[in-house]
């Protein structure tokens, strides 16, 4: 099978955005990971678009390469989306072929390095990758769709907007986000209470209000 064909087992299209987890070293040789949407041209590379101000992009810069994570586990987007605490060592393995760590506990992960980096607005950049490696983890089992997963890791999606939209005082977007979050809150609540899902719901509701009242107390 082509590499282009394995992309799309892998749920990739051309020209739309997916979400993954890319995952990098940092200067100290620590691994580093972080959700971000990618999207993939006609030749099969993908293109990342993270901010100049990330570890991620700087990471990248610095050893040319990155592992893209295939997963639909909402705790790995909350966990490396956060950073609460310190995302364990034993979580990651080295990359075969790559300066990089990839996570141990996802579906599928994508060997990376970069093939161009240029100015993307006025504080991103756009990074376009060419895959060197798929590894299918052969020990996956399939598993019943669970709305509150999916509805979860859209959420935590949205709190990063929020995080922008507050630090750019764009207040009218931020409420429209703040109402959806609060939406599928209620429907995770419903479907999934006492859970994972519902916990990491009302830690993310926490901290967008926490978020909202420190920029409102300096206004």
């Amino acid at each position: 099978m082509d590499l282009i064909n394995k992309l799309h087992q892998l749920g990739f299209l051309d020209n739309v955005i997916v979400e993954a987890i890319i995952s990098t070293y940092n200067l100290n040789g620590e691994p580093n990971a972080a959700p971000m949407g990618i999207i993939m041209n006609k030749e099969g590379q993908l293109l990342i678009r993270p901010f100049i101000n990330t570890r991620t992009y700087q990471n990248i810069v610095r050893n040319g390469c990155a592992v893209i994570n295939i997963t639909s586990k909402a705790e790995l987007y909350y966990q490396t989306t956060f950073k609460d605490e310190k995302i364990p060592l034993k979580w990651f393995e080295s990359a075969k072929l790559v300066n990089a760590p990839y996570l141990k506990h996802v579906d599928a992960h994508l060997e990376t390095s970069v093939i161009n980096i240029q100015q993307y607005g006025k504080d991103r950049a756009e990074i376009l990758l060419k895959v060197e490696m798929i590894d299918l983890k052969d020990e996956c089992i399939p598993q019943v769709y669970c709305r509150a997963n999916f509805i979860v890791i859209e959420s935590i999606i949205h709190a990063t907007r929020i995080q922008a939209f507050l630090s750019q005082k764009r207040f009218t977007e931020l409420e429209r986000l703040m109402e959806m979050i609060q939406y599928y809150n209620g429907i995770v609540q419903r479907i999934a209470p006492n859970s994972i899902y519902s916990t990491i719901m009302l830690n993310l509701i926490e901290k967008v209000n926490g978020w909202k009242s420190n920029i409102k107390g300096r206004v």
